[in-house]
């Protein structure tokens, strides 16, 4: 059952962007159909580990989850009511777990080895893994790094690193049931268990310490088909030759309160997951029988592909559950992966059953892998919408396949002008998987590039390509996408492709009232097209594939993935731009420095201790709360979306805002509409010429309607409207030319 939670909320200041000062919210609210989504600004999940620990020192045991995906930390607190699942996304713990190395990466396990009530921190590090304990005094979390790389004796004194590979997760439990925590693990054949036998209790009469022995290489007496899912249980083991370990994930468990530890396994090559039972007892293990296909009772584990299992009470009836995660990068189930299994038994005898197959993901913006955000009001309410593309999502299919689907993803803004809400409307837009055919990866544009005051789209794809949407609806009608020119054109009629993820925006850079566009790519670099043509049929002109000589790529292994956001701060442009990396950059200098280089002024998650929303960040933002300021949405490889509130006043230009005031047509000789929409009443509007002096006024006290002024008795050239509806001010250049 989820239980959507009120009265909990996180605002998390962000110290970086020294000149965008911008607040991290889970208060903006979201719907699918009449449920709330409980943390809609997450970020997503993709390849998880789920372990519990006591994040805020309440006694209740809260959540950590690590995703393979950018190596993200995401932490939920627990609100600790009894049957029922009821957590709340709380980023500002994220930031306590140690950034320093060795890192946290490839998979982390939370377990509490010297029985002081706190977790400690289990780590891949290079050819084993890493030990950090929990030294947390309230109010804040303390880890203390015990060894970088851990050890077992293998023979008299021969200490040799305890092997886990960046793929395989280890079992952690009391195997001997002696009071400290062993530790099981697949060897180097990649079909046999090894027992690593931890002898602190022997040596020190406590579990304080991580001594490990290796007890024996064929723990259980079984050994895993090195090709397939099959398992072998018998008394001889077979000579294996050496091979490649392909991955598997070990859970050991007690299901029938003998003290004998049973083994959850799961593998790389596998959609299901084996309970193998144990006949033997806490000094000698017995594999014998098994239940290929496990739970046998309940709905099967069906997760394309590599299912790893976590032993975790999730609704707080005080029995243990299981949480079954896909944990193959780029190649498992990415949206519904976090399957969730109650334990309607007894923490002696536990039964699991059944539940929900997007644990925390149904309560979230989650477009699979990668997510790119984009505002515009497609529904011309006039309130600010909510659209993203991802790079995609896959679906588990029959004999353990996948299908992967690209889809653009909208949230209609049912609240108010003042308050957003975004409710669920589709998750296939305009059914653009159909029109743009196998494409991956989409990134969005909207701006009226033919003049006739309505939105038009560019889509930029993985490929590295463009492709326009004519917009056919009309100034002030819902957005009507006609014929799409696809693999869209420069004025040399060369194919414009910038190698590979396009990421595209739509401004008016050189402010000569034509929108232009501005690319991102996988190298990291902004490619300048320069529209050339008229106001009513655009040609852009190749300028630079070096604009303003930004570079978001950092060092190896590292590519750049920029996602330009270019906006207007008091009349002078700015950049956000993301990065593959996750930082966030900020540039200024950009306002008649077009050619120049831009000025780098800040870096958001470059710092240590900020909050850090995932790898392959993508930007968008516009004044959605009314209140001046500039909101940001980010997006990231997880496939989810961060929202940040802008807590400084300051004006946009239409363009930069999905404009929301249209002049058309523009450039004219002096008839000019202007469209003024629903939210805004009120309206003061005044046009002043490029030397600054007032040429007229008007005031509209109802939004949603055209305003039709004649300005053919002014001269020729440039001017500016500056329209201001309460703390809502725009500047929109207009042009008149006989």
């Amino acid at each position: 059952m989820r239980r959507v939670l009120t009265s909990i909320f996180v605002l998390l200041i962000v110290p970086g962007f020294s000149q965008i000062p911008l607040t991290r919210t889970d208060t903006v609210k979201a719907f699918k159909s009449s449920l709330q989504f409980a943390n809609p600004w997450v970020g997503g999940h993709n390849f998880c580990q789920v372990s519990d620990i006591d994040l805020n020192f309440d006694g209740i045991k809260d959540l950590f989850v690590f995703d393979r995906t950018g190596n993200k930390i995401t932490t939920y607190i627990n609100a600790g009511t009894p049957n029922s699942v009821s957590y709340i996304h709380a980023p500002q713990y994220e930031k306590q777990f140690p950034s320093t190395p060795p890192m946290l990466t490839k998979w982390v396990l939370l377990h509490d080895y010297d029985g002081d009530g706190r977790e400690d921190i289990f780590s891949w590090n290079g050819a084993g893994f890493a030990v950090r304990k929990n030294i947390s005094v309230s109010p804040n979390l303390q880890f203390q790094l015990i060894t970088p790389l851990v050890y077992s004796e293998w023979g008299i004194n021969n200490w040799i690193n305890l092997l886990v590979s960046p793929v395989d997760l280890p079992g952690l439990a009391d195997i001997d049931n002696d009071g400290d925590m062993d530790i099981v693990t697949f060897a180097q054949n990649g079909v046999q268990v090894e027992y690593h036998k931890n002898r602190s209790m022997e040596l020190y009469g406590n579990a304080d310490s991580l001594i490990f022995q290796n007890i024996t290489t064929t723990w259980g007496d079984f050994t895993e088909n090195a090709s397939n899912c099959g398992i072998n249980v018998f008394r001889e083991i077979p000579e294996y030759p050496e091979l490649l370990h392909a991955g598997s994930c070990l859970l050991c468990l007690d299901m029938d309160n003998d003290n004998a530890q049973e083994l959850l396994l799961g593998d790389l090559s596998c959609c299901s997951m084996a309970m193998l039972y144990n006949s033997g007892d806490s000094s000698f293990a017995d594999f014998n029988t098994f239940d290929a296909v496990f739970p046998t009772n309940s709905l099967s584990v069906d997760l394309s592909i590599f299912p790893c299992g976590f032993h975790v009470d999730v609704n707080n009836d005080n029995k243990r559950d299981l949480v079954v995660c896909a944990s193959a990068e780029n190649v498992s189930e990415n949206r519904r992966s976090i399957w969730y299994y109650e334990n309607t038994g007894t923490e002696q005898f536990p039964v699991f059953t059944f539940v929900t197959k997007d644990l925390f993901q149904a309560d979230m913006f989650d477009a699979g892998e990668g997510a790119t955000p984009c505002l515009v009001d497609y529904d011309q309410d006039g309130l600010t919408d909510l659209l993203f593309g991802n790079t995609h999502f896959r679906t588990t299919q029959s004999n353990c396949t996948s299908q992967v689907f690209t889809r653009v993803f909208a949230y209609k803004n049912t609240g108010t002008a003042n308050t957003p809400e975004f409710t669920w409307e589709t998750d296939n837009w305009n059914n653009l998987d159909v029109t743009i055919g196998g494409m991956l990866g989409v990134s969005m544009t909207f701006g009226d590039l033919d003049n006739d005051g309505d939105l038009d789209m560019f889509v930029g794809d993985e490929n590295g390509r463009l492709h326009y949407f004519p917009n056919t609806a009309g100034a002030g009608n819902p957005i009507t996408l006609g014929v799409p020119v696809m693999n869209y054109a420069d004025n040399n009629s060369t194919m414009i492709d910038v190698g590979n993820s396009a990421m595209v925006q739509l401004i008016d850079l050189d402010l000569d009232a034509k929108l232009d566009l501005v690319i991102g790519e996988k190298g990291g670099n902004l490619n300048y097209y320069q529209n050339i043509g008229s106001v009513t049929v655009p040609s852009f002109q190749f300028v630079s594939d070096t604009l303003g000589d930004v570079d978001v790529t950092p060092s190896s292994p590292w590519q750049g993935y920029s996602t330009p956001f270019i906006y207007s701060d008091s009349g002078q442009y700015e950049l956000l731009v993301g990065s593959e990396s996750g930082i966030v950059y900020q540039y200024k200098n950009i306002s008649g420095n077009i050619m120049g280089t831009w000025t780098l002024t800040d870096s958001m998650g470059a710092r240590p201790n900020e909050v850090f929303e995932g790898i392959r960040t993508s930007v968008t933002g516009s004044e959605i709360t009314n209140d001046g300021a500039l909101d940001v949405i980010i997006g990231n490889y997880r496939g989810g979306l961060a929202f940040y509130l802008g807590d400084l006043t300051v004006g946009l230009s239409s363009d930069i805002v999905e404009e929301q005031i249209r002049v058309y047509p523009n450039p004219s000789s002096g008839n000019f509409n202007i469209y003024i929409p629903a939210s805004l009443n009120n309206t003061s509007l005044e046009l002043f010429s490029a030397k600054g002096e007032k040429a007229d006024g008007w005031r509209i006290k109802q939004g949603g309607q055209t305003l039709q002024i004649d300005a053919s008795a002014f001269s020729s050239g440039v001017y500016f409207l500056t329209a201001t509806s309460g703390k809502n001010r725009q500047v929109l250049r207009m042009v008149i030319s006989k």
